[in-house]
């Protein structure tokens, strides 16, 4: 599904940013920016608290939905209410009708956040997978009829609108589950209490994101954010193609190993090897490859995301194990420690984006890069204390791929130096892609106990085709 949907949304990129300019980009990121700030209140954790509950009945289940979708109402309101407050602040009018339009995304979200969740807990990943790729694919169409018909950046709206409505119809379509007209908070009081800690943690550490794009569109202006958005986008693409897929699988799957905790430590161990052994090398390569990668998904306007997304790789190299963390602290609901961590390492964050502000887009960039390599070996630490797990475990499972990918990115870097130009970009880029794939395995075949991981992965990777239909239907079947 992953990559699908990433295929998708490269496609539908490569066209829309020749189309449209930065700035078309940077309007829109202005407003998901002030609509991100509120997006965690929709949720308000509550289907990550149906996903880790060890038992629910279908009448919490309606309750849970009736919050949702009360909860996606009244945000998509405020966004909206606070159109004309946002265009003012911007000085720009263009914002008020885009604002208008992410308020009915919120209540999108809010009616399918609910089955959305149960199709997790029970496992049924391949129906969620053919929703979300359906929900690209009528997004990516829309933008592109409408960019070909010169709607500008109401192209990009037209496609996260259409997304959200592909996404809603389908959830609702295939669960099957309907809900009662049932509400009852007291019988849900407990998962209140934990997605409201998830939510307050949740808030702010998204709140940090969604407040740099808005000091960015704010210093730098829409044309400013516009770049600034794309680097991120390319940054998030990097590190979650790898580790997202992965993150609701584990945490289901901790969750029931709570009271096990040796089960605990080797399911955690196997589910964050394939992420970083991907994910590592992948965020690697395109360091060293972005002028010609922006060139080639681009174009010549946005050269400028070439300093931007180098400057933002750290994030994204220690983002694909962000997972280290967040799969222990939602799975063993330990949402109190996460609200703690999120609290205290956004503030030194937003210490030093605030000291950068002054100095461009480039320096704020790097000051989230230098806040995030510093804070994350504490984050690890504190997160993990009191769980069946130590830092070490951690360390173990990421060190092997951490070497690879960087000692093979050097080596490739030295030798696209060494060799004359293969002319342009996307050859550019397919050539370093087969030098740096076979130098990435030698290096990790080299290291202590290298061989064997590679043969436990490709084990395993051939038990899950024979038997991984089977283990679903068990696990839902138990679940049911």
């Amino acid at each position: 599904m992953q990559g699908a949907c990433a295929l998708v949304r490269l496609a539908a990129t490569m066209v829309l940013a020749r189309w449209l300019t930065p700035e078309a980009f940077g309007l829109v990121a202005t407003v998901a920016a002030f609509a991100g700030l509120l997006g965690l209140l929709r949720s308000m954790g509550l289907p990550l608290a149906t996903l880790q509950r060890a038992e629910l009945d279908a009448q919490q289940v309606s309750s849970l939905f009736w919050i949702n979708a009360g909860l996606g109402a009244l945000t998509g309101a405020i966004v909206a209410g606070c159109a004309p407050l946002l265009a003012a602040f911007y000085g720009d009018p263009r914002l008020a009708p885009i604002a208008a339009a992410f308020g009915a995304a919120a209540l999108l979200e809010g009616v399918t956040l609910q089955h959305q969740a149960l199709l997790r807990r029970q496992m049924r990943f391949a129906p969620l997978a053919a929703i979300e790729v359906a929900a690209v694919v009528a997004g990516a169409a829309g933008a592109l009829a409408a960019a070909a018909l010169g709607a500008g950046h109401w192209a990009l709206v037209v496609q996260m609108l259409g997304s959200a409505a592909a996404r809603a119809a389908g959830a609702w379509a295939v669960s099957g589950w309907r809900p009662g007209f049932v509400l009852r908070p007291a019988g849900v009081a407990p998962m209140l209490s934990f997605g409201a800690r998830l939510t307050a943690a949740g808030v702010v550490n998204n709140g940090f994101r969604q407040l740099t794009d808005l000091l960015v569109g704010r210093f730098a202006g829409p044309a400013g954010l516009g770049l600034y958005s794309r680097a991120t986008a390319l940054q998030a693409f990097s590190k979650g193609a790898f580790s997202n897929p992965l993150d609701l699988v584990a945490i289901a799957g901790l969750s029931r190993l709570q009271d096990q905790p040796e089960r605990y430590r080797r399911y955690y161990g196997r589910a964050l090897l394939p992420p970083v052994m991907l994910g590592m090398p992948g965020v690697a390569f395109l360091f060293v490859v972005t002028e010609d990668l922006v060139a080639t998904l681009l174009g010549d306007q946005w050269t400028d995301v070439v300093a931007l997304f180098r400057a933002l790789a750290p994030v994204a190299f220690l983002g694909t194990f962000s997972a280290a963390t967040s799969w222990v602290v939602v799975s063993a609901g330990l949402a109190e420690r996460q609200l703690r961590w999120a609290l205290f390492s956004t503030t030194l964050r937003l210490a030093a984006l605030l000291a950068a502000a002054g100095s461009g887009v480039l320096a704020m960039a790097l000051a989230i890069s230098l806040s995030t390599l510093a804070l994350r070996p504490l984050a690890i630490a504190y997160c993990l204390r009191g769980s069946p797990l130590r830092p070490a475990d951690v360390y173990r499972v990421l060190w092997r791929p951490a070497v690879a990918s960087l000692a093979s990115a050097a080596a490739l870097a030295a030798a696209l130096r060494a060799l004359p130009p293969p002319g342009p970009a996307p050859l550019s880029l397919l050539l370093a892609a087969l030098l740096y794939a076979p130098l990435y395995l030698a290096i990790w075949s080299a290291l202590p106990g290298g061989p064997r991981l590679l043969r436990e992965q490709a084990g395993m990777l051939r038990h899950l085709r024979v038997r991984g239909p089977a283990l679903i239907a068990e696990l839902d079947a138990e679940e049911r």
